[in-house]
């Protein structure tokens, strides 16, 4: 696994390639990068897929109070989220400091939406937002850091829609790259003058991404590394052993990401240490002990 101090995000995300945003929109060609919100009964095809896909985010966004104009899209990914809330006539500004994700939004039908290519955590405007949006966003960034530019960055009485997995507990042993469990980012929130207004449980609804996702990863991937390995093995074990030990940095990373994909697909596995849920808070505006940490200041 990744030491300490590096996250699995930096085994799957490089300058070069991400790995996920090739496999997602060159591979599997899909119009978003999030979970689907499937139906009792759909059949596990990439169709249904795209259309849980589709259903996610019109879930995701009937969950906004009526009193939101202005929305930051935390973590915005290929932008299908921005597209949407522009289509319901909401002002937005998203950001994401992946690179890659900076081109979809040179897009015509996303040039309405003020782009930013940077974390979170250095996020410096001077503005405030009726509505902090996080889809599949709130476990990149330190949880204190985060709840600390969400009241930097909503007005008195804004809110904050959180949708993604959160851990149950704090077992460390699977699903290491998740940053929150869930009572300790409740507890952080309140502790933070955010009070929640609504909580949905959407586990049972997301899993059928993980199932499809299993049978595609069992069908086709893991076969087709047996074949690679053993050809290898069969032909040219002494090269395999030299490329294992020139490239041995590159090896371990692909041993890292395969261990991260096998847990990350396993739906049972998910189900009993991860819940998928949707927060809704609301900011008091209040200031909160000096205790807790302030705002980054600008650079």
């Amino acid at each position: 696994m990744p030491r300490p101090d590096t996250d699995i995000i930096d085994y799957i995300s490089h300058d070069e390639i991400n790995l996920e945003l090739y496999i997602c929109t060159r591979i599997l060609k899909l119009n978003s990068l999030h979970f689907g919100y499937w139906e009792n009964g759909e059949a596990l095809t990439m169709d249904n897929v795209r259309r849980a896909q589709a259903r996610y985010t019109e879930k995701l966004l009937g969950h906004i109070p009526e009193d939101v104009r202005t929305v930051l899209d935390v973590g915005c990914g290929i932008g299908d989220v921005s597209k949407a809330l522009l289509g319901r006539h909401y002002r937005v500004t998203a950001l994401s400091p992946d690179r890659e994700h900076a081109r979809y939004f040179r897009q015509p039908d996303l040039a309405a939406v003020r782009f930013h290519n940077v974390k979170f955590e250095d996020l410096d405007l001077d503005e405030t937002f009726d509505l902090v949006l996080m889809s599949e966003s709130q476990n990149y960034f330190d949880t204190d850091v985060g709840f600390s530019q969400c009241r930097r960055y909503l007005r008195p009485g804004g809110y904050l829609l959180v949708c993604g997995l959160f851990k149950k507990s704090a077992n460390g042993q699977v699903f290491e790259h998740l940053r929150n469990q869930e009572d300790r980012y409740m507890a952080a929130a309140e502790a933070h003058g955010f009070a929640l207004r609504k909580h949905v449980d959407i586990t049972r609804q997301v899993l059928p991404t993980m199932q499809y996702a299993q049978e595609a990863f069992d069908a086709h991937v893991l076969p087709l590394l047996e074949v690679v390995d053993r050809y290898a093995r069969a032909t040219s074990p002494l090269k395999l052993k030299m490329l294992r030990l020139i490239f041995r940095k590159e090896w371990r990373r692909a041993s890292v990401i395969r261990k991260y994909y096998e847990e990350f697909f396993d739906p049972a596995l998910l189900e009993e240490h991860v819940r998928y849920a949707t927060h809704l808070y609301q900011y008091d505006g209040h200031a909160v002990p000096s205790s807790r940490p302030s705002a980054p200041s600008s650079p």
